[in-house]
């Protein structure tokens, strides 16, 4: 999910970082051997399954399987369409989604409440809650795949000579990031060819960053193009007037095909970066594959996965563009290195946004007014019930000393102490969230522990000389973590010794699952953006209760909260040597275990890194700059090396740091 409305914000900013798929298609399938007719030959796809799990389970846009089998059936289908589009050359990765860390547990937890609220008594067959690791659907979803692929390296011609590899939910880590893993672990082998096209698949528009983070100019995003769905979905018939369809379908059965797919480049918003961000106040020689990261970094400001969102921050507000300008009025050094957050560098560019916070909510007040005026008109023509409920704004941020409301309100308490501790609570987030993106999982266990977060001004005032630390970890094991983000309703999906823990007081975590819970809507215009106030999992309690009933569980229960191994499948064994980990032989002659070798990520662009042609032209580079804001007085402009210039002007041997060449000091 990641940052709400990022990606229509970046697709509508750089036009060019989008272009439609051309799909072939026939009667015998895609030949690997015809070329792409995307223009490009891919190497490596990845594929982050639990988005194709979703869509092929609920769709949206067609009618969904009756079964089981239909579905399984279903995912396989739309896994080979992604395969037949990108025709990769060399590697299929399946990453699905593992046990998570418990700062994302918590954002599971809420939409799986929210989920079963709105299915309601009447959600069909189908519970969605059981795409979760360690459900008996998820076990025999991996049984499935294992099975079709073992038999696909062999006979479906989309695979011949190619290897792939399976992550399954058995195997802790969201599925992006498992991807991400094995990215950074061949990155940092020796033998590993720089010159190298990846794709990743994935609705997610975090997945954008993502890519930006492995430092491949080469990568690739494709996802559908859900905007196409939406305009239909909002468009009103000019025949009968009603919304959902277009003139030339009025009246007729609407025919269930798939969205169509476009790919996302990460290398030309590497280019448009470099247009934007080529202006700083960074003294000595500006290493870009650090102002990227930096980038990133500001990013995760606007929204994450794993931390509510900052209330002045707001990227159809602008945000994004707002704190890289910011950005490059004030840093003098790097935010961030080598998947580290240095917070003693950040200090000069909250300073900057903390001036402008309460202007932020003043502008955002007077739109709001300009809004409700604009209602007030529709309901008085007859256009807009009267009825609907408008939510009461106690905090009025727009107001003088809407930082002691905001508090009061949110949290409770106007202590300096306690919003001392949000800030540091929330600092840790920002480091943690960022160290996971680079580097991996730090800490399995670290959550934020508010449902909302401080205000930009408080961490300015709060947040110096503090250092975050992390204790290392495991995660929770399957069952476990079903019992972290179930809600009632869907207890049925536990083991049956585990259901009593959702009802039965005795067990001493029922407090854990209330049916009924407030909702914030905290300003926001559509309910999935509200905030859901659920008690936070207390882990030593749960486990407890968990313990308690331990002995009841099955042989069959308990199989479920073991850890899997990642398969490897191919027809070459000679192949395998290409790829970091050990590989065991399976009773299979086509499938083995694999065990990646943990490595040393590499933060920059890799010695001999191949770019592709550059796509923007001397009018997209005036616009781009005309986008950004006036050029900071007294300061000359400064540009990149020219692209043919750019692979020589950034080689640098894997331990070389940026350099200020006139004090010899690493900024």
């Amino acid at each position: 999910m990641g940052i709400p409305s990022f990606f229509r914000w970046i697709s509508k900013k750089y036009p060019k970082t989008v272009t439609p798929v051309v799909e072939e298609t026939g009667e015998y399938g895609v030949f690997r051997s015809k070329e792409n007719p995307n223009g490009m030959e891919f190497d490596n796809l990845y594929v982050d399954m639990n988005g194709i799990i979703h869509n092929c389970s609920h769709p949206e846009n067609r009618t969904p399987p009756e079964s089981e089998e239909g579905i399984f059936k279903e995912i396989t289908r739309y896994f080979e369409r992604v395969v037949a589009a990108v025709r990769p050359q060399n590697l299929v990765y399946i990453g699905i989604d593992g046990v998570a860390p418990r700062a994302k547990m918590n954002q599971q937890r809420s939409r799986r409440f929210r989920s079963r609220e709105e299915e309601g008594a009447g959600g069909g067959w189908f519970d969605p809650n059981c795409i979760t690791p360690g459900t008996d659907f998820m076990l025999r979803l991996a049984d499935y795949l294992h099975i079709y692929l073992e038999k696909a390296v062999h006979e479906n011609l989309l695979f011949s000579g190619v290897k792939v590899i399976l992550s399954d939910g058995s195997i802790p880590g969201e599925g992006e990031h498992k991807i991400m893993d094995f990215i950074r672990n061949q990155r940092a082998r020796d033998d590993y060819s720089p010159g190298q096209r990846h794709v990743l698949h994935g609705l997610d528009a975090d997945l954008i960053m993502l890519g930006l983070t492995t430092h491949e100019p080469r990568f690739h995003i494709l996802r559908e193009d859900v905007f196409l769905e939406t305009k239909r979905k909002f468009h009103r018939c000019e025949k009968c007037e009603k919304t959902g369809h277009y003139k030339d379908e009025c009246g007729k059965k609407r025919e269930e095909k798939d969205l169509p797919l476009q790919l996302f480049h990460v290398g030309v918003l590497r280019e448009c970066l470099e247009v934007e961000l080529q202006e700083l106040q960074i003294p000595g020689r500006v290493d870009f594959e650090r102002v990227i990261d930096d980038w990133v970094f500001l990013c995760f400001l606007v929204g994450n996965d794993f931390l509510p969102h900052i209330p002045s921050l707001e990227i159809r507000e602008g945000a994004i563009d707002r704190l890289v300008e910011i950005y490059k009025q004030t840093a003098r050094s790097y935010i961030t290195k080598d998947g580290v957050v240095r917070l003693n560098r950040l200090w000069d560019m909250l300073r900057g946004l903390e001036k402008v916070e309460a202007g932020i909510f003043q502008a955002r007040r007077e739109k709001e007014d300009q809004y409700k005026e604009f209602e007030k008109r529709k309901r008085a023509a007859g256009e807009m019930s009267s009825t609907e409920a408008i939510e009461e704004d106690n905090v009025q941020l727009h107001l003088p000393g809407f930082r002691e409301r905001y508090y009061a309100e949110k949290f409770g308490t106007t202590s300096p102490e306690f919003r001392k501790k949000v800030v540091r609570d929330y600092l840790e987030g920002l480091c943690w969230v960022f160290g996971y993106y680079y580097r991996g999982c730090q800490s399995w266990s670290w959550f934020y522990p508010h449902h909302y977060s401080p205000l930009v001004s408080d961490i300015f005032e709060y947040g110096r000389n503090w250092k975050p630390r992390y204790a290392p970890d495991a995660p929770f094991k399957p069952l476990e973590q079903l019992m972290a983000v179930f809600p009632p309703a869907s207890r049925s999906l536990v083991p049956a010794p585990l259901q009593k823990l959702f009802v039965e007081e005795e067990f001493g975590v029922t407090d854990f699952y209330p049916e009924k819970y407030p909702i914030d809507m905290n300003g926001k215009q559509v309910k999935w953006l509200a905030v859901v106030i659920l008690p936070f999992i207390e882990e030593g309690r749960l486990l407890d209760a968990v313990e308690k009933v331990r002995p009841e569980l099955s042989e069959e229960d308990l199989k479920r909260n073991l850890e899997g191994k990642t398969k490897f499948y191919t027809k070459d064994e000679k192949s395998m040597s290409q790829f970091s980990g050990d590989l065991s032989p399976t009773e299979k002659s086509s499938v083995f275990d694999y065990v990646p070798e943990p490595k040393e990520p590499v933060f920059s662009l890799l010695p001999d890194a191949v770019f592709d042609p550059v796509v923007l032209t001397d009018r997209d580079r005036d616009k781009i700059e005309r986008q950004t804001k006036a050029d900071l007085p007294g300061q000359s402009r400064r540009h990149w090396p020219r692209r043919e210039d750019a692979g020589r002007e950034r080689k640098r041997s894997r331990s070389d740091a940026p350099v200020d060449h006139r004090g010899g000091k690493e900024h």
